[in-house]
């Protein structure tokens, strides 16, 4: 399958003179957090394809992203979009909005009234919304729902309750040279205020 992940010309530049990478904590641009959805999502996958290296994934895309619009989201500087040929349970495929529910730690549901009522029962029994983790057995609940984010029969839109677009993401644990197709550099053009 293709794929396109984007990234700063230093990975790049790293993944020819390695050959393959794992996705390195200490140059993520988040100063060494990692939200614990990522670790959840680091077992499932290690469950899920087989030789998972049980680092971060890398994040992609199925669709090729149009530079245009996308060079305004990047910071700025040199970056490249990698094009990927991966094979077939090397990688997981997921929509979007479906990560945004586990990422905003929601309840991963098929149909907005399944959300509701989750919601609304949750909410009798543990009032304050800002509490994480859950106690259980609410917590065991809200994961097994973020299982459904592998379930091939996934709704590729939103549902209510929830925000994000009907695009889909693909994950893997090893970024290899071997698999790649095509580089195309721009610049980033995002000023960062920190």
């Amino acid at each position: 399958m293709r794929l396109w992940t984007i990234h700063p010309a230093g990975v790049w530049e790293a993944l020819q003179e390695e050959g393959k990478l794992l996705v390195d904590e200490r140059h993520l641009p988040s100063f060494g957090y990692v939200p614990e959805q990522y670790r959840w999502l680091v077992n499932q996958l290690t469950c899920r394809i087989p030789g998972y290296p049980g680092s971060l994934p890398w994040w992609s895309y199925t669709k090729k992203p149009d530079l245009r619009s996308f060079r305004f989201l990047r910071p700025a500087g040199k970056e490249v979009r990698i094009e990927l040929e991966l094979d077939a349970g090397e990688f997981v495929v997921f929509p979007a909005w479906a990560w945004n529910q586990v990422l905003c730690q929601h309840y991963l549901s098929v149909s907005g009234g399944e959300y509701v009522k989750w919601e609304k029962r949750l909410r009798s029994v543990v009032p304050d919304e800002d509490l994480y983790p859950l106690p259980q057995p609410w917590q065991s609940e809200l994961e097994k729902s973020w299982e459904r984010l592998f379930e091939p029969t996934l709704p590729p839109s939103p549902v209510m309750g929830t925000w994000g677009t009907s695009d889909t993401v693909a994950v893997f644990g090893i970024l290899r040279l071997g698999n790649v197709r095509q580089i195309t550099p721009f610049r980033g053009m995002q000023r960062l205020n920190v």
